[in-house]
């Protein structure tokens, strides 16, 4: 059994059980500033946090400590982080801040090390990221670029880049992304073939899509400051809207539950069957900006209920790292700073004492009997079925020996050997990739069909130019002559 989880993060980073009712099980505190970008990774182990002056600090969820770096290289003023996502499986956390910059961070025991990739893209700020398969990234930018992130190759380019549109975040579906802009616009993206296409009308507002944080669920959220619509990826519609007089700040979206930060201080949860009314609310004494869901193991939750919080008015202190060095003299940063409360850590344990011997009483083995009585249908059945008759009474012996097949068990068919429910399971699979394909072609002819109309009208116009050349010239000769 799992439990549903719930992180939100402002002046400090509180833990919620938000299954039934909002309960807080854990409040940690983040040192002098307000996160702007909260992350929690996908073992639960880690809550990335990066701050509106720069900082960027990794708290564990069991322990009451934080790792934290500036975002800057050498003596450079902090850049303000905009997005941030801790890899799954690596000991890695990728950032993206306002001047454009693109970074991937080692993590080891001692702090945040050098970035292994350090890429700008000029003139424009990182808005969101998303983690793909085999150790890509994608990142959009408010200057309407998608960009690709290798971390296995240390490289990273843009793949596209839409014209006049200030991109907010990004998503991926299946083999194809989903980014959203400022003007209320939702576009697919092809990386495989760089391409991308608008796919449904603006909202004529700020949008941002969320994708459903349970894969097997098909479905996104598209997020207005004061709208939300439940979006069915395939095929491609509209399934619920919640409306809100209220700032919608942030959203995020765990398999029926959707969780809200309504003006920052009022904190609520909709069912996606019943989308008008939220099913639980909750007022936050402090502002929050942020908040993300998470399931985890329910034993993992009660423990973590029986340890006290973390009080958020206790000092910290702060004990300075050297970050990892290389060879190459550019590669100097900021002391990186490991922060441990200084009150000690109390845990609750049970007062009984585990029993250390186990009474044991001596097995003694008894001949067992055998009595079978039948009935005259099961004599009529046996008569009629001598395998079955034959295979009880068999011997454990003459069991390893020899098999017998039941012959309800051969008669019946496999599911997986019925053609048809392969060519249905195929056919639900390839269908939105048929009709995205079908769009795609459809575009693309649209747009050569508009290239060829324009050509020929340049060439018409270039002819109707040289006539009038030569006619000038005529009108000349005939004058000279």
């Amino acid at each position: 059994m799992s439990q549903l989880m719930l992180c939100t993060a402002g002046k400090s980073t509180t833990i919620w059980l938000a299954d039934t009712a909002f309960h807080a099980l854990r409040t940690l505190p983040i040192p002098e500033s307000t996160a702007t970008v909260i992350n929690w990774n996908h073992n639960n182990n880690y809550i990335l946090l990066c701050s509106d002056r720069g900082e960027i600090y990794l708290q564990s969820t069991k322990k009451e400590t934080v790792m934290s770096t500036v975002n800057r290289i050498g003596e450079e003023t902090p850049h303000k982080v905009t997005c941030g996502y801790v890899l799954s499986g690596s000991r890695l956390v990728a950032t993206g801040d306002e001047d454009g910059n693109i970074r991937v961070w080692p993590v080891s025991k001692a702090g945040f090390e050098y970035p292994i990739i350090n890429e700008r893209v000029p003139d424009c700020s990182i808005t969101s990221i998303v983690e793909a398969a085999n150790q890509i990234v994608y990142m959009c930018t408010s200057g309407g670029h998608i960009m690709e992130v290798n971390i296995a190759k240390r490289s990273c380019s843009c793949i596209c880049q839409i014209a006049n549109e200030c991109l907010l975040s990004i998503c991926q579906i299946g083999n194809s992304l989903m980014t959203t802009s400022e003007e209320g616009r939702l576009y697919r993206v092809y990386p495989g073939i760089k391409r991308f296409m608008e796919i449904l009308e603006s909202r004529k507002a700020p949008l941002r899509i969320i994708k459903n944080r349970n894969p097997s669920i098909n479905q996104a959220l598209l997020h207005t400051p004061h709208s939300i619509e439940l979006l069915t990826l395939s095929p491609l519609q509209i399934d619920g809207v919640f409306t809100s007089t209220q700032t919608i700040n942030a959203c995020d979206f765990s398999a029926d539950r959707i969780a809200l930060l309504l003006d920052g201080t009022c904190l609520a949860v909709i069912d996606t069957a019943a989308m008008a009314q939220p099913v639980l609310q909750q007022q936050l004494e402090e502002p929050c900006v942020c908040v993300q869901f998470q399931r985890v193991p329910q034993s993992s939750a009660a423990h973590r209920l029986s340890n006290p919080p973390v009080v958020t008015s206790q000092p910290v202190v702060s004990v300075p790292v050297t970050p990892f060095m290389t060879s190459n003299p550019m590669m100097a940063s900021s002391p990186t700073a490991t922060t441990i409360p200084n009150s000690p850590i109390t845990a609750t344990m049970p007062n009984s004492p585990l029993p250390t011997t186990i009474p044991t009483s001596p097995i003694t083995s008894m001949p067992m009997e055998h009595s079978v009585s039948t009935t005259p249908i099961q004599e009529r059945d046996s008569e009629r079925s001598p395998v079955k008759e034959e295979s009880v009474l068999t011997s454990p012996v003459e069991l390893g020996r020899k098999r017998t097949v039941n012959p309800s068990h051969a008669d019946s068919p496999s599911p997986f050997r019925n053609s048809e429910d392969i060519r249905s399971c195929v056919r639900e699979v390839m269908q939105p990739m048929i009709d995205d394909l079908k769009v795609y072609i459809h575009n693309e002819i649209l747009n050569i069909k508009e290239t060829m109309v324009n050509q020929i009208t340049t060439q018409e116009a270039i002819i109707d130019q040289q006539q009038q050349c030569i006619e000038m010239l005529e009108q000349l000769l005939q004058e000279r002559k």
